[in-house]
């Protein structure tokens, strides 16, 4: 009856013919996927774990096959401003798209990156790409518009962030607004004092630091009173108002923008 102890058990059935490691191998997995359920700690082996073990694992080789192909590229959201109409900005999103014109979903490999902890070859790999075309446009004398990218949890944890965008934004001549930085909301939810110091040091630098997805978690004040955040991108969460929630929603709303 402890709070907060949850066992988790895997369970593997013998046919008569499984050895012995291949049993643990295959209880082992399934109390991987009961850890990942706090209803069901119980969990009996199916072949189907491995496949979805094994899909995971292919697409962590092809993706690394595909940052070299080329198949990685980015695709720009309009930011723009209700009032006149104009573009004031851009938000990168990652896309796989094959060879044969294929596009791999990002709901399909971001998952698996972050589950892996891959997810760093994926944002450097948008990063450098997002300032490399912004090089171009400034070079073909098009205004340069400033363009948000993800830093992940895992970025913050296993690279010094600020410095990283500091060499960028050297080696191709940009000024610190060509980009700002945009940090998900499950990233600042952190008790991490990691997290609240990248922050701070990326606004030392003079760049721009947005939360994504305010309002999907486990968001509260006390948060962007730590954090110092300049930007918060409201979670479209908010504005799914229906004649039962839009008095409630409104309200709700305006109390954040103010």
């Amino acid at each position: 009856v402890s709070i907060g102890f949850l066992p988790s058990f895997g369970i593997s059935y013998s046919n008569g013919n499984t050895s012995i490691l291949n049993l643990f191998d295959q209880a082992s997995l399934a109390c991987q996927h009961a850890k990942q359920d706090f209803k069901n700690r119980i969990r009996t082996f199916d072949p189907s774990m491995y496949n979805k073990t094994a899909e995971d694992y292919h697409i962590l080789s092809d993706f690394q096959d595909a940052l070299k192909n080329d198949e990685i590229t980015f695709w720009l959201q309009p930011q723009v401003r209700a009032s006149t109409g104009s573009i004031v900005g851009a938000e990168s999103l990652a896309r796989w798209i094959k060879p044969n014109g294929q596009m791999v979903p990002p709901s399909a490999f971001v998952p698996v990156l972050e589950k892996y902890g891959f997810i760093p070859d994926l944002d450097k790999f948008i990063w450098e790409s997002v300032c490399r075309w912004s090089r171009s446009c400034l070079d073909r004398g098009l205004p340069l518009i400033s363009i948000s990218v993800n830093v992940s949890q895992v970025d913050i944890f296993t690279l010094n962030v600020p410095q990283h965008f500091c060499d960028l934004l050297a080696r191709y001549g940009l000024p610190r607004s060509a980009v700002k930085i945009e940090i998900t909301e499950s990233a600042c939810g952190e008790d991490s004092q990691k997290v609240r110091d990248t922050v701070q040091q990326l606004r030392e630098q003079g760049f721009v630091v947005l939360m994504d997805d305010f309002g999907s978690g486990y968001s509260s004040l006390n948060m962007l009173h730590e954090l110092n955040i300049d930007i918060i991108k409201l979670d479209a969460y908010f504005l799914h108002l229906d004649n039962t929630s839009d008095k409630k929603g409104m309200r709700i709303l305006e109390s954040i923008v103010n």
